[in-house]
């Protein structure tokens, strides 16, 4: 019986402005279609996350035995190691946070409102970019950041063993396999969605025991391979050169100031970080302070405020030392400003949630309202008729 691929093509009012049918031959395994668009409208991150939308279906004698619907947004990018990130042709600062898929007594298994109220906090509060840590999340929320205008980082769970004190990374024939298969599935499952800008290759792995880096390299090369079109980055904690050649881009996890040192040491380290290595694109993946105030040393109180980040005299840390380096453009592309994270884990009643807004207090409106006023203000550092700013 004769079969046949169908690919109709709509626009966001759902009006049909294309379709190719095409013959399925006994042994094909794929079909290729060309449609044109005139004067395509761009998804363009918030300011305007136009999506077209795909159905294909396979149709035996006339009628359809199977269809899938797949996003479809239109846009182009690049990162420059010395002027940051251009969204079709356009400059574009990212900002926002790393997240994670935990509601407390759900865990993982997020319905479809949990998702929605996430990404509604995330929207609120202004930022424009998400780090899915440190796993691919749910469809839902790559439908979500599509229809949105979220700029996605999305990584495969490849994160070093036992954090700063740890082992560090040990190969392992069946570990790399099943990096290997993740990687793929990742790219495979998502690749059509426009949000997704940057595939992330691990984070935190080190250099003490094994060394990562070969697999790492063919990691790499696996993921251009499946997808040539996007860029590919890494989470690292090492004040090295180690991993700069492994990903197109690197992002640094750095908590000075909760870990140790003071959080205006993070202005010196990034710059001695850009004169080093001036022709590669850097970031800050993450950086933050722990939110279960109850749980901190008191002497942090003062200074670290989980919700806004703030010095004695009230003017955000963040901006402060990273602010005017971020604006010259010597940190620029991935998600430069990487909270960790956005909402706390559920050990947070055990301890030491490294978290912007604890989930128990969202219920209280005015705590809510009054976090995402501060983050709110922080960012319009960056927003202040400089969202899109210079041009190709």
């Amino acid at each position: 019986m004769p079969l046949t691929v169908r690919s109709i093509l709509y626009d966001a009012s759902k009006k049909t402005i294309g379709m190719v049918e095409s013959a399925v031959k006994n042994g094909d395994t794929s079909v290729n279609a060309v449609l044109t668009i005139q004067n395509p409208r761009l998804w363009n991150s918030r300011q305007d996350p136009y999506l077209y939308k795909i159905v294909t279906q396979l149709r035996e004698q006339g009628k359809v035995v199977d269809e899938v619907e797949q996003p479809l947004g239109l846009r182009y990018y690049r990162v420059s190691s010395d002027s940051g990130l251009f969204l079709n042709g356009r400059y574009l600062d990212l900002y926002g946070f790393g997240l994670h898929e935990d509601v407390a007594g759900k865990g993982s298994a997020m319905s479809r409102g949990d998702f929605k109220k996430d990404i509604d906090l995330v929207l609120e509060t202004g930022a424009n970019a998400l780090r899915f840590t440190h796993y691919p999340h749910s469809g839902e929320m790559y439908r979500l950041a599509d229809s949105s205008g979220i700029i996605l980082w999305s990584e495969i769970p490849l994160v070093g063993p036992g954090g700063y004190t740890g082992t560090g990374y040990m190969a392992s024939a069946s570990l790399q396999h099943q990096a290997r298969q993740l990687m793929i599935e990742m790219i495979r499952q998502n690749y059509n969605h426009p949000s997704v800008f940057f595939w992330g290759l691990f984070n935190e792995l080190k250099l003490d025991y094994d060394n990562p880096i070969p697999f790492l390299e063919e990691l790499n090369a696996l993921a251009k391979n499946e997808d040539p079109s996007r860029l590919t980055t890494c989470a690292s904690f090492l004040d090295n050169d180690q991993f700069n050649h492994v990903s197109d881009l690197i992002a640094w996890n750095k908590y000075y100031g909760w870990y140790g040192g003071k959080f205006s040491d993070i202005g010196p380290w990034a710059d001695k970080l850009h004169h080093q290595f001036p022709r590669k694109p850097i970031a800050i993946s993450e950086y933050g302070a722990g939110a279960a105030l109850p749980n901190m040393p008191i002497h942090y109180w003062h200074l670290f405020l989980p919700e806004s980040f703030t010095l004695k005299n009230g003017r955000p840390l963040f901006m402060k030392h990273i602010g005017k380096r971020w604006q010259k453009g010597l940190i620029s592309g991935v998600s430069t400003s990487g909270c960790w994270l956005i909402l706390d884990l559920l050990y947070a009643q055990k301890g030491s949630a490294m978290a912007l807004m604890i989930r128990d207090w969202l219920p209280t409106t005015g705590s809510l309202k009054k976090m995402l006023f501060l983050l709110q203000s922080q960012l319009e550092f960056f927003t202040n008729d400089t969202y899109y700013s210079k041009e190709i």
